[in-house]
């Protein structure tokens, strides 16, 4: 052999070689795990702003019957003038009822379009994984 060419030593270069290829598997193993996580995430945080929109929806219903709160002095003197009142604050807030129906209604289309995106991830992930 010549002096000039360095040595090789195959036992050092396999191990640095198998210490490469875990390095790997594991960093693909952690983003795998770190994807199936945060597509939970979303998904958790998709059901929490569906409950908050159906509060949203019950609230935006127009008043039949005066607050409980309200059923006291001095607001239980005008027993005659409460439905009255009602008809006055039904009539005031239409216009904002409808913008918050409208408002509700595409959040609610974008909830879900954004649950079937989800479904789309975790189906081409399963393909990868199955491919891969």
């Amino acid at each position: 052999m010549d002096d000039n060419q360095a040595k090789i030593d195959v036992d050092e270069l396999m191990k640095m070689v198998h210490l490469q290829i875990n390095q790997q598997v594991d960093s693909a193993n952690k983003s795998d795990s770190m994807t199936l996580n945060k597509l939970a995430q979303k998904k958790l945080l998709l059901s929490q702003v569906k409950k908050i929109l159906k509060v949203a929806q019950e609230r935006s219903i127009i008043r039949q019957k005066w607050p409980d709160k309200l059923s006291r002095f001095p607001f239980n003197i005008t027993l005659v003038f409460k439905p009255l009142i009602l008809k006055i604050l039904a009539a005031l807030f239409k216009d904002q009822r409808e913008i918050n129906l409208s408002l509700i209604g595409a959040l609610k289309l974008s909830l879900e379009v954004n649950e079937q995106l989800l479904q789309e991830i975790e189906t081409i992930k399963a393909k990868l994984e199955h491919n891969g």
